[in-house]
């Protein structure tokens, strides 16, 4: 899921859209691992310094127009940091700073971070991993969503083979030519994409 966050974060700024990335994964956070970030001032010290402002924790990419707020140091109470007022000032302050902001959390079902965190947010994408998430995991979060009131905008599929699922991307390719895709892919191609989809 992180990376996926991640490369969403990336496609969003190199569409100019400015970006950041919170993790607040505080317990497994592995996004300065992706951005190669230190990780010594994140989000617990921001949570912890009512002082500072958001911006001086802030991190820069190699992508223009990304910045990550690291988790920082893991602290031994994640579920009563996000959920604290001080996180409430902060992700405000992120959304005044920002066209698009990203929160990387824990898995919804395991701990209560995530739920806590769907309440505050504009929507929730769900990320499943394909042949590895049992479908009552998967009830089980949305669920959760449900229950935390939170607008759920879908479920990405992470880790899926073309080959073995390629029935699920016939409709989809368009035809190529020499500038890349073609344009006579036609509505009635995305209809059928779209019900398989579903």
């Amino acid at each position: 899921k992180s990376r996926i966050v991640a490369n969403l974060g990336v496609v969003l700024a190199q569409a100019g859209l400015k970006t950041i990335i919170v993790d607040t994964d505080l317990r497994r956070p592995v996004q300065q691992e992706i951005f190669d970030l230190p990780n010594q001032n994140g989000l617990t010290e921001l949570l912890r310094k009512p002082n500072l402002a958001a911006s001086e924790f802030l991190a820069n990419t190699h992508v223009p127009g990304l910045q990550v707020l690291t988790s920082g140091v893991l602290p031994p109470n994640p579920s009563e940091l996000v959920g604290s007022q001080r996180m409430d000032q902060v992700m405000a302050e992120l959304s005044e700073m920002a066209d698009m902001v990203i929160y990387d959390s824990p898995p919804v079902v395991i701990v209560a971070d995530a739920a806590i965190l769907a309440k505050q947010v504009a929507g929730v994408v769900l990320v499943v991993e394909v042949d590895k998430t049992r479908r009552d995991v998967v009830n089980q979060a949305i669920f959760n969503l449900k229950q935390a009131e939170a607008n759920v905008y879908g479920v990405v599929l992470n880790r899926v083979s073309k080959k073995r699922h390629s029935y699920y991307y016939q409709g989809y390719y368009y035809k190529q030519d020499a500038d890349g895709y073609s344009n006579q892919a036609n509505n009635k191609n995305w209809r059928k994409w779209l019900h398989l989809s579903r």
